[in-house]
């Protein structure tokens, strides 16, 4: 009975979904069905059979009528069409394991199985632009780097994974400029005053009534919204809030269980990365930005670059980052300071463990570390500066496959290679460092980089 349920609740919806037994029915945003699968089960969308096969840490193997892929979750990355159905997976069990989110318990639970899937008829956009926007006005230039340290399920630290996407709006703090706008049409379901410098508001959609819209760390004195007002897309919401450390809009997109009140905010959320991405550039495909200079910082210098820090796994969004493969879930190095403390002096730490505090502690099957970097081809001058505030560290790095030295480094020590001129002819940057043993911490600082001319 509960199939022929869930049957009909799908076609009502307009599309061609048969699920099996579920602990509660998918969630429709724009043209995406949100559902959950354990490993082994399937359904069927668009008529075609879909097969969630297995999970290793943060990555699934699905099967779409014989053709399989591995999905990474899809904390900052696209979805991918496999068979002809688009799919990105939302959450999954592992990447829940890693923390205890002991101030948002249930910010999982719209996870009831081993993997929740995002489905969509990929001949169709995620969210159709006529009805949605980017929730920050670009009118006076903003631009999205995308490299936010804390986006959607970011791990943060033992007790928090991140709930939901922050969006750097470092420019403007302290500045009436990049205002923050309705996602889309809906209704104003409350509004909650933070401290005396911030408000948060909580939106209903209205093209998916059930999905709601979380705005935190606007500017209170600019908020003039209040309960039961009625908001159009694009509409005017606030400014952000800042100080001399961040500024930033947290945004999130909570899919289930009906209205909750500010303490329990951040429940049942749905991955909205993809969704942002799409409103940004008007489509799915890569924008990946190919770079001739980078500097790359592993300081949380919050004055300079927001929440931007360049701890993350190598992805294709952002064309650079930590090459962690399969093998961590937490697709994340650490820093010296293993809190969220607001300290300007972390740096990258790196250890043939890392994680250990987690759920799911994660070992490098190798004995170094690789930083890649997307870039043209041609000769570059390259300059590392290895050490830790916090620690003593040893590493030798590797430029190109060029030794660049060994530093063994008392703590607080900082230490640049030396400017290297290295060729590359594969469109990839690639600093290495190695570890000494399976103990002693290695370190990184600050990474830049130029074509030589």
């Amino acid at each position: 009975m509960r199939k022929v349920v869930l049957i009909l609740y799908l076609s009502l919806l307009g599309s061609c979904v048969i699920g099996q037994e579920t602990n509660s029915s998918p969630v429709k945003w724009g043209n995406a069905f949100y559902l959950n699968l354990s490993v082994g089960e399937s359904t069927e969308f668009l008529g075609k059979n879909i097969h969630l096969v297995s999970m290793e840490n943060n990555w699934c193997l699905v099967d779409v009528d014989g053709v399989r892929e591995n999905l990474i979750v899809a904390r900052r990355a696209l979805p991918v069409v496999v068979n002809g159905i688009r799919i990105f997976i939302a959450d999954n069990r592992n990447v829940e394991k890693l923390t205890t989110d002991e101030t948002n318990p249930h910010v999982h639970d719209a996870l009831t199985k081993d993997a929740l899937l995002c489905l969509s008829d990929a001949s169709k956009p995620l969210l159709d632009n006529g009805k949605f926007t980017f929730p920050v006005d670009r009118s006076d230039g903003f631009e999205w780097t995308k490299a936010e340290n804390s986006h959607t399920w970011a791990y943060l630290r033992p007790t928090r994974s991140h709930e939901g996407t922050d969006i750097n709006l470092n420019r403007a703090r302290g500045k009436e400029i990049d205002a923050i706008v309705s996602i889309e049409d809906g209704i104003v379901h409350w509004k909650a005053d933070e401290n005396p410098n911030e408000s948060c508001l909580f939106i209903e959609s209205h093209s998916s009534p059930g999905v709601y819209y979380i705005y935190q760390h606007l500017n209170r004195k600019t908020v003039s919204l209040k309960e039961g007002d009625r908001v159009k897309k694009g509409q005017f919401l606030a400014y952000i809030w800042g100080d001399w450390k961040w500024g930033h809009l947290h945004f999130a997109v909570k899919g289930q269980e009906g209205v909750s009140d500010y303490k329990n905010r951040y429940s049942t959320l749905i991955n909205c990365f993809p969704q942002l991405y799409e409103l940004w550039h008007g489509d799915l495909k890569s924008h990946t930005p190919v770079r001739t200079t980078g500097h790359y910082h592993f300081a949380k210098h919050y004055w300079l670059y927001g929440n931007e820090q360049a701890l993350n796994g190598y992805d294709e969004i952002l064309g650079y980052g930590w090459n962690l493969g399969r093998w961590c879930t937490a697709y994340t190095v650490e820093t010296s300071v293993t809190n969220e403390g607001n300290s300007p002096d972390q740096s990258a730490v790196l250890r043939k463990t890392i994680h250990k505090n987690t759920g799911m502690p994660a070992s490098n099957p190798n004995n170094f570390y690789d930083f890649e970097v997307k870039v043209s081809d041609g000769e570059y001058r390259v300059n590392v500066k290895a050490g830790n505030m916090y620690a003593p560290t040893w590493q030798r790095i590797e430029i190109e496959n060029i030794d660049s030295g060994t530093y063994e480094l008392k703590a607080g020590e900082l230490k640049w290679t030396g400017e290297k001129r290295v060729k590359i002819s594969d469109g990839k940057l690639t600093i290495r460092i190695y570890l000494k043993d399976d103990v002693t911490e290695a370190g990184i600082f600050e990474i830049y980089f130029t074509i030589a001319g």
